[in-house]
């Protein structure tokens, strides 16, 4: 029987691993990773979402966005990534087609979302 392997099995077993080297040279163990996936669904849990609902992203590509996408996937939420060069009223019509149920943004992008 194939076993398959997931980001969440992995930092248990070896927390001290190097997971992810931002764009910026930050360095991040698979501990810190998780954690930070960690506080983001207990964060979209408060604000309600559940299983099978939508949440929308409007990010750069940085550990924040892989966190992101590791804490929907954990929490079996639809991940909607929108390009950040949208205008307001796109972004407004795919979080509307989508039914999300919140947005996620970076705090450079806080005022176009």
């Amino acid at each position: 029987m194939e076993q398959t392997l997931s980001f969440w099995a992995l930092a248990k077993e070896n927390p001290s691993a190097l997971a992810l080297v931002a764009p910026d040279g930050t360095e991040l163990s698979a501990r810190e990773l998780l954690e930070r996936s960690y506080q983001i669904v207990h964060g979209l849990r408060a604000l309600g979402c559940t299983r099978g609902d939508a949440v929308g992203m409007v990010m750069e590509n940085d550990a924040d966005t892989l966190a992101l996408a590791l804490s929907t996937a954990q929490a079996g939420l639809y991940l909607i990534p929108i390009n950040w060069h949208s205008a307001p009223a796109e972004i407004a019509y795919l979080l509307e087609d989508a039914e999300a149920k919140a947005i996620v943004c970076s705090p450079a992008h806080a005022d176009l979302c």
